[in-house]
């Protein structure tokens, strides 16, 4: 009951932290970039850059554990005021012990085939069961907003037996490879409606090997397989590591959203593709650009609808100019909006020959126009684009950046990451000084999804991205140089 209490009081004390954190962090020497002072958005602060750039959102700068914590609060609060149930994730963790491997064209050295036995150690074994399966149930809760509930049944296989052929051996082997045995274990499991399988993984222990008989690497043990399970996909993970087990369901959910949801926001492996960086917001590991993805980009909705095997039920919304209230679509976002084509951007903005560059192995997006149309473009223009801009014009820098602007006669067009959609939607009415921009649609190139809004026409372009959140000085005329 002690613990209880003291966890319960941590999370009551940490939006304090939030209202302490005015100033600029203190950012490490290797930061991805130099920050100034934040930017307040409601209870969350973004993080500034020198080049009066926007970058992440946050509650707690530098401590991921009073983060999430925070988080959890809001999840909690969300949770109690809806009406619908979180969706339930269940997961089956699997431990074994004293499983046997058998590699008959290998010669052991008694001269019969080279046998191995696997168990998972029993310092995993408790860590999962004590700390990690917690740590990831929170880390759902908390960063779905209240909308996944995670449910954890442990269980422990006796004696399974696998057979590899081959020279070289293979330490693990697929579920399906021992399907039988399996479905047999985990019979009582079948009507469970059990999303996720997760194996334990460790060393295994050569029963007739030589004392330096090469072992490859991890995962040991059964290894990750889409080969459903009594309906629930199966990872494997070697450590009880919470950023490994976001990271292995994550190359089921997000690498699958096409299959599963009907439309690709992501490339997992190619994450860092969309400007994140390892050590975002001073976190472990790639625990910022997790929790950025599961807040931001996987919306409410989707979270609500969670599901590892699809199919996909949202239809899409369809393209006809008309303008859209964030607050109406921004829970499922990627489907209450129109995904638009260059065509539909070019009519939008008034840009006949407008063109939207992406490629998948840059990190930065732009928008072109032909010579004979620039007079048209009241906004600073750059020809050329590259992964560090940092000036407001036509080009968007996934890592430096978190907007591109067109302004034209249709409308001041603004292209955002969708991080802070949000804090660009409000950035007039939090002053008073005019409504929440409307939004015309999204971008995607199966990478990064990016919003489209519109602001007035007669508002003037700052010199920087702050600028529109700080106003400074009327900014210089643009050359003629730059339009």
């Amino acid at each position: 009951m002690k613990q209880i209490l003291v966890i319960t009081a941590a999370l009551l004390l940490a939006p304090l932290a939030v209202l302490q954190a005015a100033d600029a962090p203190t950012v490490p020497l290797k930061y991805p970039a130099q920050l100034v002072e934040p930017l307040r958005f409601h209870d969350e602060l973004v993080e500034v850059t020198a080049a009066g750039t926007l970058r992440r959102r946050y509650l707690v700068w530098g401590d991921f554990a009073a983060e999430m914590a925070a988080w959890k609060v809001k999840a909690d609060a969300v949770s109690r005021d809806s009406k619908a149930a979180p969706r339930v994730f269940r997961l089956g963790c699997v431990f074994l012990k004293e499983a046997t491997m058998t590699f008959p064209d290998i010669p052991g050295t008694d001269g019969k085939p080279l046998r191995a036995t696997f168990t998972t150690p029993h310092d995993f074994e408790e860590t999962m069961r004590t700390r990690t399966a917690q740590e990831y149930a929170d880390f759902t809760w908390a960063f779905t907003g209240g909308a996944v509930k995670c449910e954890w049944v442990f269980e422990t296989l006796s004696s399974l037996a696998w057979t590899d052929t081959g020279k070289k051996p293979g330490w693990g082997c697929q579920p399906r490879a021992v399907a039988d045995q399996l479905e047999k274990l985990l019979v009582k499991y079948e009507d469970a409606k059990v999303d996720m399988w997760v194996w334990c993984a460790g060393q295994p222990e050569t029963l007739n090997g030589r004392s330096k008989q090469k072992i490859g690497g991890p995962p040991y043990g059964i290894s990750y397989t889409q080969w459903p399970l009594f309906g629930g996909y199966n990872i494997a993970i070697c450590a009880p590591h919470l950023p490994l087990v976001v990271h292995e369901v994550n190359h089921r959910y997000l690498d699958n959203l096409s299959t599963i949801e009907g439309v690709q926001l992501t490339q997992f492996h190619g994450l860092n593709m969309m400007g994140y960086e390892r050590g975002d917001l001073d976190y472990p590991d790639l625990l910022a650009t997790y929790r950025s993805i599961y807040l931001h980009i996987i919306r409410p909705a989707m979270w609500q609808r969670f599901s590892l095997t699809g199919p996909a039920t949202a239809k899409p919304e369809s393209f006809t100019g008309k303008l859209y209230c964030w607050a109406d679509v921004s829970r499922d976002c990627w489907f209450r909006l129109p995904l638009l084509t260059e065509a539909d951007l070019a009519t939008l903005t008034g840009l006949p020959g407008l063109k939207f560059i992406a490629d998948r192995k840059t990190r930065w997006r732009q928008f072109t126009v032909p010579a004979a149309e620039r007079a048209l473009l009241r906004s600073p223009y750059s020809a050329v684009a590259d992964d560090k801009d940092t000036a407001l014009n036509n080009v968007l820098s996934l890592a430096t950046e978190s907007c591109a602007v067109l302004h034209t006669a249709t409308g001041h067009w603004l292209v955002v990451r969708p991080e802070v959609a949000d804090v660009y939607v409000e950035m007039l009415s939090a002053h008073g000084q005019g409504s929440p921009l409307a939004v015309a649609g999204w971008l995607n190139e199966g990478v990064c999804p990016l919003l489209v809004l519109r602001a007035p026409p007669e508002l003037p372009v700052p010199v920087n991205e702050i600028g529109y959140f700080r106003p400074t000085a009327k900014p210089e005329p643009i050359p003629d140089a730059l339009r």
